[in-house]
């Protein structure tokens, strides 16, 4: 009865390490497939290599380059609107959607932001009496 008891825990033991590790795997494997979003300005883009690289501010008043690959079938809003990669310049602010794919970063949509609006009020010139 002992043996019995003891090859049951042990048994139950195997089969939760095996499940364990199946999920340990799941979760990296599945971990980048979700897409991801990161704002920064546009520092150089390339149509013809179908490549993006942009400065994305960070925490702490510090700003982090990265470079992304375009899908093929990458999505571009300007303002709001469907656009193409034309359409894209340097110094635009954007958000890219992206994703962890064949160890490369792969932007799957690209929207421009709106120009930031001017804060300046002009002040009408005096009425002449």
């Amino acid at each position: 009865m002992r043996k019995l008891m003891t090859l049951t825990l042990a048994a139950l033991c195997v089969a939760a390490m095996a499940t364990m590790a199946m999920a340990t795997e799941k979760s990296t494997t599945t971990k980048h497939s979700t897409g991801q979003k990161v704002t920064g300005e546009i520092t150089s883009i390339d149509a013809a290599a179908k490549t993006v690289s942009i400065k994305e501010n960070v925490k702490g008043g510090t700003s982090k380059d990265m470079t992304f690959s375009i899908a093929d079938n990458a999505k571009v809003m300007v303002h709001g609107k469907a656009g193409s990669l034309a359409d894209v310049k340097a110094g635009d602010a954007v958000t890219i959607k992206h994703m962890m794919k064949d160890g490369k970063d792969l932007a799957e949509e690209i929207m421009v932001a709106p120009p930031a609006k001017s804060t300046t009020t002009k002040t009408k010139a005096p009425a002449k009496s």
